[in-house]
């Protein structure tokens, strides 16, 4: 198991549903479990209590930019996650809390198969961004929000 901690930046429609709380989980434990296959995972009602111990959900509609910005500042995760709220963000306003994103390159966990649909910015050794779908977006199956966000982190671990 690796030792993240993971913010995730939601819109208030993308937590809500029963399935977009599943995918959240289930990339979340994907990120702190990394070399554990698809067909690996216990239940999400197991891996819950172990996720919630390494991931916070923050409402971005419901906090204003301050507060959140507060929030990131407190917390000091390694990793957060635009879930769909990446647009909504000024990267100077991220700079003034150290997380640099204007001087990384934005790069994609590219498969073939899947396209390039989660973006990530590597803003240190110690702190990785990710720019990914809502997790209620139905184009985006459980399985593959989970290894875009698993691949992500292990593209970044290879930098660092």
């Amino acid at each position: 198991m690796q030792d993240y901690s993971v913010l995730w930046f939601l819109n208030s429609h993308n937590y809500k549903s029963e399935l977009a709380f599943q995918k959240l989980n289930l990339a979340t434990y994907g990120i702190i479990h990394p070399k554990i296959q698809w067909s690996e995972i216990p239940s999400t009602v197991e891996i819950t209590k172990e996720v919630l111990n390494n991931a916070v959900w923050v409402n971005n509609n419901e906090t204003n930019k301050e507060e959140l910005l507060h929030q990131i500042e407190t917390y000091q995760p390694n990793i957060i996650i635009f879930a769909g709220t990446f647009k909504e963000f000024k990267t100077s306003e991220m700079e003034q809390i150290g997380w640099n994103i204007n001087y990384s390159a934005k790069r994609y966990v590219n498969d073939d198969q899947l396209g390039n649909t989660t973006a990530f910015y590597i803003t240190s050794p110690t702190r990785l961004c990710i720019e990914a779908f809502s997790p209620d977006d139905y184009r985006m199956s459980d399985k593959i929000y989970w290894y875009e966000m698993k691949k992500a982190v292990q593209l970044w671990e290879e930098f660092r």
